[in-house]
């Protein structure tokens, strides 16, 4: 990469980053908690990227990205919360200019008590990006480097028959769209829609069991290259057990009919050490209606429903994931998934292996430089004629602008259960207000 290119590509980054801080500096001024804020940190970091994937050939170069900070609007009553994120990426190359993007993440989310039994709760997502790979994190297809576009809503209402049981009713609804090369053009763009109904029912202090029906219908736009509408029926049970203040075990079982009927289960423990948390699991599930998230996915800013894939084929997953403070001066974000659509094992089939490291070192309370590293290979791609491996390593600087901010608490604190980690988070009140690279604190 040349120094003059290197400069315009860091100038323009800058300069983009620059204008989005001073626009937003009138709304942090506010003294009040309801109103706008800025809640993660900006990161700058350098690049190189090799194997991507774009209109079915493979590139290799020099990046550059801004990321954030994530603008949130809160807005409370004594009954009612509406929150709305955004969060910008810009993405810059040093040869080739044309895959230059400014990728979009935001999330809206509202919840009304209507008294002490009923409750209310909707909320969207949506990711706008040409880098879907790197933005979905933990898809079982690696698509290449093209428009993609996932808005996802949903609405539901809780019901507490009693202190240990609540039945819990959801709409889901999303739109995907994917920018592909003939012959394949229109391939993934499909919508897809479900109902679903929820038992929860507290065993004891320690145990949890959930047992849940939905049904879906999945709609292709292009149905001469993506095939026929489709309509899946899932039951699905969840059981968890808590070992202790720092381990949980769960267990998921059930039954999917549809294109293709077959039996799903999985089982993943999540555990804490010192102050880094650790899951791992293994799971068999058809489209995204398994009963485990994997244990790279999803955070609690995502919906586990629908981010490019059909709910035709059977998947088997092993991940791992840890998360948190290592040593002094360094924390660590580690990710590792290998997936397969075979109905078989885990040695035949299309396979796909995803890995993501990231070590911070933070030289201030606010400050801190970063160094990551991705790896993304498929044996068999659908979209090029050749396995797909794409390698990529940064350096990076991040810098938190957040309004409020408290050092990291040294105490150790339980995992956030399941349900907590499914729905978008609500903006941080002032006392609750951490940076992003703490947010393993709420994750214990």
């Amino acid at each position: 990469m040349t120094p003059d290119r290197t400069n315009q590509t860091v100038r323009r980054v800058l300069t983009a980053g620059a204008g989005l801080l001073l626009t937003l500096n009138p709304a942090v001024a506010q003294d009040r908690l309801n109103g706008f804020f800025l809640t993660s940190p900006v990161e700058l970091s350098e690049g190189y990227a090799d194997g991507f994937v774009a209109a079915a050939k493979k590139y290799n170069d020099y990046e550059t990205m801004l990321e954030g900070p994530t603008i949130s609007f809160l807005r409370t009553t004594h009954r009612s919360e509406f929150s709305l994120e955004y969060q910008p990426e810009f993405e810059t190359f040093a040869r080739y200019g044309t895959f230059d993007s400014w990728n979009h993440s935001s999330t809206m989310r509202f919840t009304h008590r209507i008294n002490a039994r009923w409750s209310l709760v909707m909320g969207n997502l949506l990711i706008a990006t040409t880098d879907p790979t790197r933005a979905l994190g933990n898809s079982l297809v690696l698509l290449p480097r093209g428009r993609y576009v996932q808005d996802s809503f949903y609405a539901g209402g809780g019901y507490k028959i009693d202190g240990v049981t609540k039945l819990t009713f959801r709409l889901d609804s999303a739109v995907n769209t994917m920018q592909l090369p003939a012959p394949i053009t229109g391939q993934l763009d499909h919508a897809a829609n479900a109902l679903s109904v929820t038992l929860d029912r507290s065993l004891t202090s320690t145990q949890n069991f959930s047992a849940t029906y939905s049904y879906l219908h999945f709609t292709p736009f292009n149905p001469e290259v993506s095939g026929d509408p489709t309509n899946v029926h899932v039951v699905n049970g969840v059981y968890s057990y808590n070992l202790g203040e720092y381990t949980v075990l769960r267990a998921a079982g059930g039954f999917v009919q549809g294109p293709q009927n077959a039996v799903t289960w999985g089982v993943t423990a999540e555990n804490t050490l010192g102050r880094l948390w650790t899951a791992a699991g293994y799971q068999r599930y058809v489209g995204f209606f398994g009963g485990l998230a994997p244990a790279t996915g999803p955070q609690a800013s995502d919906m586990p429903f629908a981010q490019g894939e059909t709910p035709s084929s059977v998947y088997q997953v092993i991940s791992f994931r840890a998360k948190g403070h290592v040593w002094g001066k360094f924390w660590m974000e580690a990710a590792a998934q290998r997936s397969t659509d075979s109905g078989n094992d885990l040695t035949r089939g299309i396979n796909s292996k995803i890995g993501t490291v990231r070590v911070d070192y933070r030289l201030t309370d606010r400050v801190s430089i970063f160094a990551r590293a991705d790896y993304y290979g498929q044996n068999v791609n659908r979209f090029i004629d050749s396995p797909y491996s794409e390698r990529r390593v940064s350096l990076g600087i991040a810098v938190n602008v957040a309004r409020y901010y408290k050092p990291p608490d040294t105490s150790v604190k339980r995992r956030a259960p399941a349900e907590e980690v499914q729905q978008p988070a609500p903006v941080l009140t002032e006392d609750e207000a951490k940076p992003a690279q703490d947010s393993d604190e709420n994750e214990k």
